[in-house]
């Protein structure tokens, strides 16, 4: 950067880059040459030796020199004629800085920008990336997961052998000609603070509670629940989520500065699993899956929408046994189980439990039960 002889003064707070104090000096520039006298302080060296920080607004400007030490000063023109911007966009985006107005407008797009990278630019990057995700370290991932799982709510199984034998079997059933058929794996859990649920594991594992077991009235129901699960599993959908909820943290982390938000991403699935749920767009593709296959297999697609009709009592059983509500939980129960769910929609979806830090239920996270009976008893 070439520059002209100049001769300036101005006053500065000088800090020695030792001691967290400052004192304040006079600066004299004259042909090159800075002069910093100050009560106990004379120092000389070259202009070249000093480097400007880049402007912001009207805050004060520091100039740094390569012992360490820093002047600041409120004197903006000053340092303007010292060190002018050569390049164009340097000073058009001083000229934004000054500006409230320019501010405002860039705050507007930053949020817009935020708001499209969350909601379209993550999902999007999620499938490419759950797809390049190797088979071992699914199955990895699946198995601390259900590790997880059973930590937080979860003991062993209180079926009999039988019927384990007879949930098995309807797996095997549901899952046969599959690709890799033999990587879907059974889990059955009792979990009373689950209720009737079904969860699908990367790698291949579908967790089965007991209260789900024994409220299917005929495997052909079961059934349609476990063609449902491996839909998700087939779809990766529980990386696909963690994908999203590892990036959107990094994103806002980024952003915002905040590196608790990156932190304790290993415990993201089994929360993301039992607090927050997957996607409505996720749940319609599963459900979607689950009528080809039912069809593949030779199981009628009503089935579906009987053991859905059974899980919806189930539900509104156990909210009317639940404690009384605040309103605004129940203005989320309401939202979370009577919106229609969009195939397009890939906002998460959660209900009240999850605020509350319990875990939801196989009804209160999935597109409107009606919906879905609907579109099962209408598919062909």
């Amino acid at each position: 950067m070439n520059r002209a002889p100049i001769t300036v003064e101005f006053q500065a707070r000088y800090f020695d880059g030792q001691r967290s104090g400052f004192q304040p000096v006079r600066v004299e520039i004259c042909d090159g040459q800075v002069l910093i006298t100050g009560e106990t302080l004379h120092l000389q060296l070259d202009l070249a030796e000093l480097t400007p920080d880049a402007p912001l607004g009207r805050l004060q400007r520091t100039l740094r020199m390569r012992s360490g030490g820093e002047l600041c000063t409120d004197d903006h023109e000053v340092i303007e004629r010292l060190f002018p911007h050569s390049q164009p966009i340097d000073r058009f985006a001083q000229k934004i800085e000054r500006r409230w107005g320019y501010a405002l407008a860039a705050l507007v797009l930053l949020g817009f920008a935020i708001w499209w990278a969350l909601s379209v630019g993550v999902p999007l990057a999620a499938r490419p990336l759950a797809a390049m995700v190797p088979e071992g370290m699914q199955n990895s991932l699946g198995e601390q997961t259900l590790d997880a799982i059973d930590t937080m709510t979860c003991k062993p199984s209180g079926l009999t052998p039988r019927r384990t034998d007879e949930v098995k079997e309807v797996l095997k059933r549901t899952v046969h000609g599959l690709p890799d058929e033999t990587r879907f794996q059974l889990a059955l859990r009792n979990c009373p603070g689950l209720g009737a649920n079904a969860f699908a594991l990367p790698g291949g594992m579908i967790l089965v509670t007991d209260d789900l077991a024994n409220l299917a009235q005929s495997d052909e129901q079961l059934l349609a629940v476990l063609a449902h699960e491996v839909g998700h599993v087939v779809a990766r959908h529980g990386l696909r989520g963690l994908i999203q909820t590892s990036l959107g943290a990094v994103l806002m982390g980024t952003v915002l500065g905040d590196a608790t938000a990156i932190t304790g991403l290993a415990y993201a699935l089994p929360t993301f699993l039992l607090q927050n749920g997957y996607t409505r767009a996720m749940e319609t593709e599963a459900d979607t899956f689950a009528f080809e296959r039912m069809k593949a297999v030779g199981v009628s697609t009503e089935y579906f929408a009987q053991i859905m009709t059974l899980l919806m009592q189930a539900h509104e059983a156990k909210s009317a046994k639940s404690p009384a509500a605040t309103p605004a939980q129940d203005a989320s129960e309401t939202t979370s189980t009577d919106t229609t769910a969009s195939p397009h929609d890939e906002a998460p979806h959660s209900d009240s439990n999850s605020h509350s830090g319990k875990v939801i239920d196989y009804f209160s996270n999935h597109p409107a039960t009606e919906e879905r009976i609907r579109r099962a008893r209408e598919y062909h």
